[in-house]
């Protein structure tokens, strides 16, 4: 039998609370999955290139694929539910 090798990607871990946080249950289905795009790009060290970035909004929209009014919308929620910081960098993962 063949030995797995270990993977060195970048991998984010949701613990099982996610699906019961009263944060995360205040978000569409859309917005949850779009969350995830959030944690994964902070893992890839994206939030931390994005700080820096001119045009935050469309950085993101481009990574998330989703349209730019939409990750301005998506933005302003996930901080006022306290999971992103201002530069969506994630304030804890779930």
């Amino acid at each position: 039998m063949q030995e797995q090798k270990a993977t060195t990607k970048p991998s984010i871990t949701l613990s099982t609370d996610f699906w019961d946080d009263p944060r995360v249950l205040l978000l569409t289905d859309e917005e949850k999955l779009l969350y995830i795009g959030v944690l994964i790009m902070n893992r890839r060290g994206f939030a931390n290139r994005l700080a820096v970035c001119y045009d935050q909004e469309t950085a993101m929209s481009e990574f998330l694929r989703s349209r730019q009014d939409y990750v301005q919308e998506l933005k302003g929620k996930l901080f006022e539910l306290g999971l992103i910081d201002e530069n969506w960098k994630p304030l804890e993962e779930i």
